[in-house]
């Protein structure tokens, strides 16, 4: 049991005895007095307690929003710092992107792919902390398959006797196809 449910029935049983001795003893003075005087003293203390009780359910309550009104507004924070390191990491990400779009389509698949792939990773790892996970597997893939076709044109450039050399050529062309990026 609480203490203030304690407290209460403590209150509630000298209430009770203090109003029966007031009517069921009629015969003295003094008992109906000090009676009615501990039932008096009761009332009051109930209505103390019961004061009591509402301020520190107050002050609960005044705690506990105080504490809401920090934690939004520390997240509201973090949000837009979270919202603008994005926005930041999306615009040269997107530069850096175009870049490299232009180069496929002004060189075709060469070794340059893999200096944008790897330029692009980097962008990504400095902004490691302000990225979800599913951003990362998409742009993973993504710079995986432009690794790919800089590693196979290096693969083909180096060597003119490769013995599968058409088929690299072949998986480059699909890797820059609509299809597959």
């Amino acid at each position: 049991m609480s203490h203030a449910k304690k407290t209460y029935l403590v209150i509630g049983v000298i209430f009770s005895a203090s109003l029966l001795f007031f009517f069921w003893h009629p015969g003295g003075d003094f008992i109906q007095s000090l009676a009615g005087t501990t039932f008096v003293g009761s009332t009051f203390a109930l209505l103390i307690q019961i004061l009591r009780d509402q301020a520190t359910h107050d002050r609960a309550l005044f705690l506990l929003s105080t504490q809401n009104n920090f934690s939004l507004g520390a997240s509201s924070h973090m949000a837009n710092i979270a919202f603008d390191k994005h926005v930041m990491f999306s615009e040269e990400y997107a530069q850096e992107v175009n870049v490299t779009i232009r180069t496929l389509f002004t060189n075709g698949p060469t070794q340059k792919t893999l200096e944008h792939a790897n330029k692009l990773y980097l962008i990504r790892e400095k902004y490691i902390v302000w990225l979800t996970v599913e951003i990362e597997n998409s742009l993973d893939k993504f710079e995986k398959r432009l690794r790919g076709i800089g590693a196979d044109a290096y693969l083909v450039g180096a060597s003119n006797d490769l013995p599968n050399r058409q088929d690299v050529i072949a998986r480059m062309d699909l890797k820059v196809g609509k299809k597959k990026i």
